[in-house]
């Protein structure tokens, strides 16, 4: 019970204070790295008799447990958001299909690739320090992540006169080929009149005309909208 409103609100905090990409960076700071600290577990459990557990051992476990369970519910409620504002909206749901194709080839692969590390470990490490060199290599997997996080570019700093030369070129892209498409138009609305004894009408000048007002228009909407 105390689990799900802590999610909650330190969700709600990071992304209000920091944003969704800053909430992500925190959150692959504090969640898996934090792996390295369980082996510490070792020396403050040396007092207790073996095959039990010590009271201060298991708050020690429990903390250390929760701030990385929790830490990683931010990291994977960042990621959905941040994917999903990446795409338009009609790729949305493509995107959160791939997304789930991920996780599930992760869930697949994860227990897999930590049994064969944890056997051979054991194996071939003298007991406890096999234990360490598990923990220790998943929180350096974990600082790669870290490190992945950072090198993540947020697409709400993209220049903005970038942004208003994409929108103006797409809309001189689109007035040519309308352009385009009127030319032919008119060219063959003469020919059948003409083929018909019927003289032919320049409808091209007021068809460009009508094309550079609607370009016009459609330039001062996509600034207005950007």
């Amino acid at each position: 019970m105390f689990y799900v409103p802590a999610n909650y609100f330190l969700m709600t905090i990071l992304v209000d204070r920091f944003g969704f990409y800053g909430a992500l960076r925190i959150g692959t700071m504090f969640s898996v790295p934090l792996a390295c600290f369980i082996p510490i577990s070792l020396i403050t459990n040396n007092d207790a008799p073996s095959g039990t557990l010590a009271l201060k051992s298991l708050l020690y476990l429990s903390v250390l447990y929760a701030t990385i369970r929790t830490f990683s519910s931010v990291v994977f409620s960042t990621i959905t958001m941040t994917t999903n504002r990446t795409v338009p909206a009609h790729h949305r749901a493509t995107m959160n299909g791939l997304s789930m194709l991920g996780g599930s080839l992760a869930k697949a692969c994860g227990p897999l690739f930590g049994g064969i590390l944890f056997s051979s470990s054991v194996d071939r490490i003298t007991p406890p320090f096999g234990s360490v060199f598990v923990y220790c290599t998943i929180s350096l997997l974990g600082m790669c992540v870290v490190v992945r996080a950072f090198l993540l570019q947020e697409p709400d700093q993209q220049d903005e006169e970038s942004k208003l030369e994409q929108a103006s070129s797409s809309t001189i892209h689109s007035d040519s080929e309308d352009e385009e498409t009127c030319r032919v138009r008119c060219r063959n609305s003469n020919e059948d009149r003409m083929s018909t004894g019927m003289r032919p009408e320049c409808c091209y000048a007021s068809s460009v005309t009508l094309l550079g007002a609607k370009g016009k228009k459609g330039t001062k909407d996509g600034r207005r909208s950007i």
